[in-house]
């Protein structure tokens, strides 16, 4: 799909889909922040800080959050540095370096300068590892239990977030 010629999510490489790992479970243990409500149903979006369909991903996405409809679980990778001169890596270490509970908001608010602490460069190794084991193709990337209980993805932005966030199911929180 396009949008505007443009494809709707940005290329990670030739990785293949791994069927024997659950996505859902994957992204439970990446290292992300959170925006909305700890009492939503949980959705995981893989982003490249710099990427601007994760960017367009957040601003649609925000509304629900706000709403108490989604808690939304911001997980930062770095899939663009062949573009961008390695920016996005530098954007995601600063993003892993904030408390969970800032990550988000820090990346909203474009705040993602200073120095990387001393763990972030473990913590986007992981996701990035995350990543490759699901079968990453691009950001963003979003992952959830439906009603049903199987999971969704979308690789990509999403056409309709209403219809995505209508098919959440109850996510137990306790796996994070």
């Amino acid at each position: 799909m396009t949008i505007g010629g443009e494809k709707e999510t940005e290329a990670v490489g030739s990785a293949g889909r791994n069927k024997t790992i659950s996505a859902l479970e994957a992204a439970r243990s990446a290292t992300f922040g959170t925006i909305g409500s700890e009492a939503a149903p949980r959705i995981y979006v893989f982003i490249d800080p710099l990427c601007g369909y994760s960017v367009r991903a957040l601003q649609q996405m925000q509304p629900f959050a706000a709403a108490g409809r989604v808690l939304v679980a911001i997980i930062p990778v770095s899939v663009l540095d062949y573009e961008d001169e390695g920016r996005s890596t530098k954007s995601a270490l600063a993003m892993l370096s904030k408390p969970a509970d800032q990550m988000a908001t820090a990346w909203s608010h474009g705040d993602l300068n200073g120095p990387a602490s001393n763990e972030a460069e473990d913590l986007l190794r992981r996701n990035m590892a995350i990543a490759e084991a699901i079968g990453l193709r691009g950001t963003p990337t979003v992952i959830w239990r439906k009603q049903d209980g199987s999971e969704g993805r979308i690789d990509g932005l999403p056409e309709d977030w209403n219809a995505v966030i209508s098919s959440i199911g109850s996510e137990s929180h306790a796996a994070r």
